[in-house]
């Protein structure tokens, strides 16, 4: 999670949990901290994670593998470039399915080719 949306959350940051994270291009960087239990509500699917937050990141939230284990998380990709995410409750079995979104440029409506 970036850091400036972490600091709307109003969440405690434990420094002492911060980690080094190595990116898609081989950087190095470490987080400022872990956020502990954070709620996160996927209508109606109530998950508690463990956050990572960095201080700059051209995304807000990144979820992926734990994620995508404690939800029993799938994505399907269609040919025509859409995507869409089938989450599983993990108290309650059920599923819903969320429609993804093209990334956008921060403060502007113009996606980013190639994603």
């Amino acid at each position: 999670m970036r850091e400036d949306v972490w600091k709307k959350t109003g969440r405690t940051l434990y420094t002492e949990d911060a980690i080094n994270l190595l990116s898609a291009n081989t950087q190095v960087n470490r987080t400022v901290g872990k956020v502990h239990d954070l709620k996160f509500d996927f209508e109606g699917v109530k998950l508690y994670l463990q956050v990572q937050v960095i201080k700059n990141a051209s995304y807000e939230v990144i979820l992926r593998q734990p994620f995508f284990c404690l939800a029993s998380c799938q994505s399907f990709n269609q040919a025509d470039g859409d995507q869409v995410i089938t989450i599983t409750n993990p108290e309650k079995g059920t599923t819903i399915t969320i429609l993804t979104f093209e990334r956008r440029f921060p403060g502007t409506k113009e996606s980013q080719e190639g994603f």
